[in-house]
């Protein structure tokens, strides 16, 4: 398969439930009916449920689908052996339960082509219907990480640390992030 526009990065760590409801078959509709060539990742983080066995079948006779098998390293690890292995120009990197549906890409492409090497996507600083506690996490970390930005504070993590030509430094500014984008470096 030649180089593909977009490579989604997928990690996986006992997700059975959310594979067997069929997330891989909408985030594999989605993807056929764009006009770009892509591919999908999904960076297996040694399950202890049947999600291994599952996506083993899936990726089947689906070339643009991938597997790649982790050691149990936590959700970094399996972001970072999914980026290793993606061919893409751009990598997007979403969660399996797709609580930012995956059609959301369409937001973050546009600023690839006013040529941003990172693009962040958030649910936003509050989430309706979440507990008070995770509310106050959001705009606590919303906030703080604007501050950063402005600042212009690298945030070393365990994702920020690949080396190698592709790849352009990633930070996460909180916990969890919805979709990370990333236009990697052709040389350093």
């Amino acid at each position: 398969m030649a180089e593909p526009h977009l490579s989604v990065v997928i990690p996986c760590y006992n997700e059975e439930n959310n594979l067997k409801a069929g997330v891989l078959s909408r985030v594999e509709k989605y993807l056929k009916s764009q006009k770009y060539t892509w591919e999908v990742i999904i960076s297996e983080d040694d399950s202890t449920d049947g999600s291994l066995r599952f996506v083993k079948k899936f990726v089947r006779g689906r070339p643009k689908f991938r597997l790649v098998e982790n050691k149990h390293g936590g959700k970094a690890s399996a972001l970072k052996g999914g980026i290793k292995a993606a061919k893409g120009k751009l990598i997007l990197m979403t969660d399996m339960d797709q609580s930012t549906p995956l059609r959301e890409i369409e937001k973050l492409l546009p600023w690839f082509e006013k040529k941003y090497e990172v693009v962040i996507g958030s649910r936003g600083l509050v989430r309706k219907g979440a507990a008070w506690y995770r509310k106050l996490m959001s705009v606590g970390f919303g906030l703080s990480g604007g501050f950063l930005f402005w600042a212009k504070l690298r945030i070393p993590s365990a994702v920020s640390k690949f080396s190698g030509p592709r790849f352009c430094k990633i930070f996460f500014l909180s916990f969890k992030l919805s979709v990370v984008a990333v236009r990697p470096k052709v040389g350093r």
